[in-house]
């Protein structure tokens, strides 16, 4: 199974209607071998600095290889094809 993790600053509506309809795209293309997280950094520091998370918002596809994003995550094509996904 695949790791997707959205690392965030605050949990912006704007940052999080991306990431659904990412998981969306990602879902109608993966099916269930994809699971995701969503870790807002201000509640969970460590959980960034575990991940080397230095920027937000950063997606990290965590298992198998790491694979990883920073910065705009509106175009979900571009989003899957930087993570490996398509």
């Amino acid at each position: 199974m695949q790791v997707i993790r959205l690392y965030m600053a605050g949990k912006s509506p704007v940052w999080m209607n991306a990431f659904d309809r990412l998981q969306k795209y990602l879902v109608a293309g993966q099916g269930p071998r994809l699971s995701f997280e969503t870790i807002d950094v201000l509640d969970e520091p460590r959980a960034a600095i575990r991940d080397q998370v230095f920027a937000t918002p950063t997606i990290v596809r965590a298992f198998p290889p790491e694979a990883r994003l920073i910065g705009n995550i509106q175009d979900t094509a571009r989003v899957a094809r930087a993570l490996g996904l398509t």
